[in-house]
């Protein structure tokens, strides 16, 4: 594969992504692993021209180092840094041979997966030193499922296909063969090929956290509810500290009418990460919605200014005001709830230009 090719395509989505979160950790790590490898790979035909590609990878880990220095990804790329001699590399690449061995050990209880994932991405031996090397370090599963769901999702669906296997490698998490595997024939359109993939990983990797939660929105999106609930408060039994898990739970136990269990795992989430936005959004609703305006209000209070100057925090403001039979209020809120949707659309707009 052409990988500068590759990666200079995908820039201007980097670009635009980064765009609309400019402080979004894991997007910085992803945009600094795309500016090494792109920088790395230009540095083997002309180091001058790699300056600007490094340059931009350094500033994106010295930004990750200020803001999130103890981001796990961002200290598996810190330390393969340093062991490959930095920006550019003073280490030699590991030879096809060498890496195809150092993959089997490491994947020494699928071997399975890693037979279909080494015919996916072979010969490795014609592959660029770089990306031999890019496979010794795990954070680089990130820019390689990016870039194959870009790709498949333009209609490259062999490409995305390979490019998917690189990050399984890259990763060492063989269940996410599987998991990578549905979400390409999701997007390729065929729904029920995607759940049967989901369910043979689960066969063989049924503590797979991302299996699980994969296969209950493919069982939520055919309408299953109870099957979708089970398979996440699997989910949440095997990580009960990940409070994304308990708000996709709380959601789906909404909208099947438990409103009580949906309230606890809304409130089991904040506890984990007061400053979970989209839980204390949810819960807020709920309460609303059960008639529970003051704490209700209360639960929006305590949002930090930056999350509660939404058109949803207005909206549901409104609401409150309006069954309190506060007409004067809820209008206020209202104007405000109109205003932010303005704003938010605006911004979004100058994002895509």
């Amino acid at each position: 594969m052409d990988w500068i090719l590759l990666l200079e395509r995908c820039e201007p989505y980097y670009r635009w992504r980064r765009e609309q979160h400019p402080p979004y950790p894991d997007l910085t790590l992803e945009w600094g692993l795309h500016a090494l490898l792109r920088g790395q790979l230009v540095a083997e035909r002309d180091p001058a021209a790699a300056a600007a590609a490094l340059a931009a990878a350094a500033e994106a880990r010295a930004a990750l180092a200020v803001r999130v220095p103890g981001l796990e990804d961002r200290q598996l790329w810190e330390s393969w840094l340093t062991a490959q001699g930095g920006l550019r590399p003073s280490q030699a690449a590991p030879s096809a041979e060498a890496l195809v061995q150092r993959l089997r050990t490491d994947f020494a209880d699928a071997g399975p997966e890693l037979e279909a994932l080494l015919a996916a991405v072979a010969p490795l031996a014609t592959e660029p030193a770089v990306l031999r090397r890019a496979l010794l370090c795990p954070a680089f599963r990130r820019l390689f499922a990016a870039m194959g769901e870009f790709f498949t999702f333009r209609g490259e669906g062999e490409l995305g296909r390979r490019l998917y296997a690189w990050a399984v490698l890259a990763g060492r998490q063989p269940d996410r063969y599987w998991l990578f595997r549905a979400r390409w024939e999701r997007k390729l359109g065929d729904a029920s090929a995607a759940l049967g993939l989901l369910e043979q990983g689960l066969a063989r990797w049924p503590a797979s956290i991302e299996l699980l939660r994969e296969a209950a929105a493919e069982r939520d999106r055919r309408g299953d509810l109870a099957a979708s609930v089970a398979l996440l408060e699997r989910a949440v039994a095997l990580q009960p500290d990940w409070p994304d898990l308990r708000y996709d739970l709380a959601r789906l136990l909404q909208e099947a009418e438990h409103r009580e269990a949906s309230l606890l795992q809304l409130g089991k989430a904040l506890a984990i990460n007061p400053l979970y936005a989209k839980a204390a959004l949810g819960r807020a609703e709920l309460l609303v919605g059960m008639g529970e305006l003051t704490a209700a209000e209360q639960q929006l209070q305590r949002l930090p200014a930056a999350q509660a100057e939404t058109a949803h925090v207005y909206e549901l403001l409104s609401r409150i005001f309006a069954e309190r039979r506060d007409s004067r209020r809820a209008d206020e809120f209202s104007v405000l709830a109109q205003q932010a949707r303005e704003r938010e659309r605006a911004e979004g707009e100058a994002a895509q230009r």
